[in-house]
């Protein structure tokens, strides 16, 4: 790609961007020749879409219909394929489309990946959650919640549920007293119980802002003299334990959370490339930029050369742009 000879940092990107002279016409026309005749010219195609952001994407998309009467979707799919096929076509799905897509694929058929559900509702704001709803409904016309309540059970079904409801503190204001008062009542709902408290553990992880949040499990190790982490896996199992945990991680460092994601994904024997692409699409215009810090300060290479050394090709470029919004 053009821009790999620059220093590392000044590529990745923190938060959503337009593309500045953003010419959806022109795009267009550049599309439809990269997939003209015989062979696609992938590196057409993945000089374009990862550098427009998704509501650009999206105005391409109509674009192309209004001018060669063919939905782009299915032109890149036809087009394309494998891993790279994949990525495109993820790329160009509307946010809240492929959030609740990701949702329905995790609780439709035999079991439910609790995993990734965890991974959707723990990361993403108020406002990705109402919209996620609306787009589950338009989609596979049923409520979210409702669904949710279907497939999951118990403490952790309430957990779900009440992430859904989306009621975080959105700011950034801390208070000590109240971090104070939560701790104590964190406290009080597990070590100090003959058994545990699980709706005080949810209401206050699920609805305090992150900074409120890391300032509360700073007075619980005052209180306790333990981690929160600690406590949680002494009062708690199963999903719920997990769901807490990543609540938990999340707001400690959550570009931490999505490096060890990143990493677990494209380390072992089998790379999971539906994993690192799932990631990759939900926090392009997101903040890589403290995804790619945390990746470094926890592995000791570059986001970006670690990338490099594990993908190949075509996808790798696509993958690397899509990372660094380029």
């Amino acid at each position: 790609m053009n821009n790999n000879h620059l220093p590392f940092q000044t590529r990745w990107q923190s938060g959503n961007k337009d593309f500045e002279g953003f010419d959806p016409e022109s795009d267009c026309k550049r599309l439809n020749r990269a997939m003209e005749g015989l062979g696609t010219d992938e590196d057409a195609i993945i000089n374009i879409l990862p550098a427009r952001s998704n509501s650009q994407r999206q105005i391409l998309r109509q674009k192309y219909l209004e001018m060669f009467s063919k939905d782009l979707i299915e032109q890149l799919d036809s087009e394309t394929s494998g891993n790279i096929g994949t990525l495109i076509c993820a790329l160009m799905a509307e946010s809240a489309s492929y959030d609740a897509k990701l949702i329905h694929d995790a609780i439709d058929g035999p079991g439910t990946d609790e995993s990734l559900l965890l991974e959707v509702l723990c990361t993403r704001s108020n406002a990705k959650i109402q919209a996620l709803k609306i787009a589950y409904k338009k989609e596979y016309g049923v409520q979210l919640t409702d669904d949710i309540a279907a497939e999951t059970s118990g403490h952790f079904k309430n957990l779900l549920l009440l992430l859904l409801k989306a009621t975080r503190d959105d700011t950034e204001n801390v208070s000590i007293s109240m971090a104070r008062r939560d701790a104590d009542r964190l406290y009080i709902a597990g070590e100090l119980s003959w058994g545990t408290d699980e709706s005080t553990f949810a209401e206050i992880i699920c609805s305090r802002n992150f900074s409120q949040l890391r300032m509360i499990f700073d007075e619980y190790v005052k209180t306790s003299q333990i981690k929160i982490e600690k406590s949680l896996e002494r009062e708690m199992s199963g999903d719920l334990l997990q769901g807490m945990l990543t609540l938990v991680k999340v707001a400690r460092d959550r570009g931490d959370y999505f490096a060890e994601k990143i990493y677990n994904a494209t380390s072992g024997l089998i790379n999971s490339d539906k994993e690192l692409i799932r990631i990759a699409v939900s926090q392009a215009e997101v903040d890589t930029g403290k995804i790619a810090a945390a990746f470094e300060r926890k592995y000791g290479i570059t986001l970006f050369n670690h990338v490099s050394n594990v993908l190949s090709g075509d996808y790798k470029n696509l993958m690397l742009a899509v990372l660094s919004g380029s």
